[in-house]
């Protein structure tokens, strides 16, 4: 029925500004409370491989050998700046914040995708 389809893509809608906008803002500034931005940013560049990997598991979305190559890449430039793990103790509420901000960004990703679907 239309009328359902748009009272659930409104409710959708919805939902994901209130964690696009709320939820990832406030993370990311506890983040940067106790991290420098450069830590959080390639944080948050984790975000399209983890939307990826929902993506595959929960929507059975299905990424080319390309985009595989291009998530994995990804993953490869922030464990190289990573590992070997040597995260000051100061600065593990901040990377908790950066963590938990980028697992929103995959949920707002992830409504994203059902409200156009």
């Amino acid at each position: 029925m239309v009328i359902a389809r748009t009272a659930h893509t409104i409710i959708a809608t919805i939902i994901m500004a209130l964690i696009v906008y709320t939820l990832t803002q406030s993370l990311m500034y506890l983040s940067l409370a106790g991290l420098p931005s450069a830590t959080l940013s390639l944080i948050l560049n984790l975000t399209s491989v983890f939307t990826a990997l929902a993506g595959v598991s929960l929507l059975k979305e299905r990424p080319s050998a390309l985009q595989w190559a291009g998530l994995g890449l990804a993953a490869l430039g922030v464990g190289v700046y990573f590992l070997p793990v040597n995260i000051p103790k100061e600065q593990l509420i901040g990377l908790l914040f950066g963590i938990a901000c980028m697992a929103a960004n995959v949920v707002a990703a992830l409504l994203g995708m059902t409200v156009i679907l």
